[in-house]
């Protein structure tokens, strides 16, 4: 759920490519799980930022599956030989991938564990176009910010959890009438493992969003925060 303040336009006096400035982040902690809140400032010339539950299929789909020579899907252990292709479910769809075999070790980034017929961990590749919010985290050290993976940060006992979200729509007569859009929108991102990933150190949250023509937003960052600073 994302909570949001709208504000609709009749005259196309914006960009149909969205626009985003950040507004606040906030840290609650709680009982069982801390929240990070973000809030941000958007517009959009046509309106069409939002996404349906539903909408899964392509170009919103999850990740593309690998296939090697053979047309066979690649798994982590399954004897491929190369070239490798992406192929996109549900459509003919497909692009090359590499000439060599190029998988990594198990991690969260690189494999899904399906079960297709069988239970099985497959070579995939992610879309970014699933999700339409998207964010990196960044924590300071030494001076210096270093991006983290807070997908893996413990391991791969957190692969599935994700932090990117999807922004719904808001109102789908705006999205019919392609009239320009403005609004606020809070998003909260939960986790029991903040105190331990940014402990005292400045961290800061980069940011971007994508309408439903995959138009891609600037990107963005909160500036330099601490928890305790941003504690409510």
């Amino acid at each position: 759920m994302i909570p949001v303040i709208l504000s609709c336009y009749p005259e196309p006096d914006i960009s149909d490519v969205p626009h985003i400035e950040f507004r606040e982040l906030k840290f609650i902690p709680g009982s069982s799980f801390d929240s990070l809140v973000l809030s941000f400032y958007f517009e959009d010339g046509n309106g069409d930022v939002g996404l349906f539950s539903t909408e899964t299929l392509p170009p919103f789909h999850p990740f593309d599956y690998v296939v090697d020579a053979e047309d066979n899907l690649v798994t982590l252990r399954s004897n491929s030989t190369p070239p490798f292709r992406l192929v996109t479910p549900g459509t003919l769809e497909e692009k090359f991938l590499s000439d060599t075999d190029i998988r990594n070790p198990y991690n969260c980034e690189d494999y899904a564990i399906l079960d297709l017929g069988g239970v099985d961990t497959f070579f995939i590749k992610k879309n970014e176009y699933h999700y339409n919010l998207h964010l990196d985290f960044f924590r300071k050290i030494n001076g210096v910010y270093q991006e983290i993976d807070l997908e893996s940060v413990f391991g791969t006992t957190s692969c599935g959890i994700t932090y990117d979200g999807r922004i719904p729509v808001f109102d789908e007569e705006t999205v019919k009438d392609q009239r320009p859009l403005r609004g606020t929108i809070t998003y909260p991102i939960t986790s029991s493992g903040f105190p331990f990933i940014f402990g005292n150190d400045e961290f800061k949250i980069e940011f971007y969003i994508y309408d439903f023509d995959l138009n891609k937003s600037n990107v963005t960052s909160t500036p330099d925060l601490t928890l305790l600073g941003i504690t409510k």
